[in-house]
């Protein structure tokens, strides 16, 4: 088990920090007015990183969340913070889809079709709204990670 909360613990770091730089990297992407070849080929890193990155290392938490909930004395609904951390993870799956993949996807189709020229912030604005809230889902799953309110004895 130790083991298991080390690779735990690693993925979600990952995850987490994967997800922080491709904030950053959008920025970058949406903030230098990119023509139309710099911006699809550029933009076009994002998928492909979540893809690559994000996706095996959330996935890989998740299944050991199922372990920890079936082996260990965590549970899945015996500590709120566990249940909530669930529920957390759904948003942050929604957040992933309709926002940091899907928003992209719309964009490089606007890009494809010619109704962007030149990339800006103003194109990247969902986007960035759905970044931020996997951001702020992440940073509190973390925490309640380490914090594990109302902890009971034994846990």
């Amino acid at each position: 088990m130790k083991l298991m909360r080390v690779i735990h613990v690693f993925c979600a770091q990952i995850w987490f920090g994967g997800v922080c730089c491709i904030f950053v990297y959008g920025l970058y992407c949406f903030g230098n007015n990119l023509e139309k070849d710099a911006a699809i080929k550029l933009i076009e890193i994002i998928p492909f990183l979540y893809q690559k990155l994000i996706m095996p290392f959330s996935v890989v938490c998740g299944i050991q969340g199922l372990i920890y909930g079936i082996f260990s004395s965590y549970g899945f609904i015996k500590h709120k913070w566990v249940l909530t951390k669930w529920i957390l993870a759904v948003f942050v799956i929604i957040c992933t889809g309709a926002g940091g993949i899907g928003q992209v996807i719309a964009v490089i189709e606007k890009i494809n079709s010619g109704e962007i020229a030149v990339l800006t912030m103003s194109d990247g604005q969902m986007f960035f709204v759905f970044m931020i809230g996997q951001i702020l889902l992440l940073s509190v799953m973390t925490i309640l990670s380490v914090v594990r309110p109302k902890r009971k004895a034994g846990a």
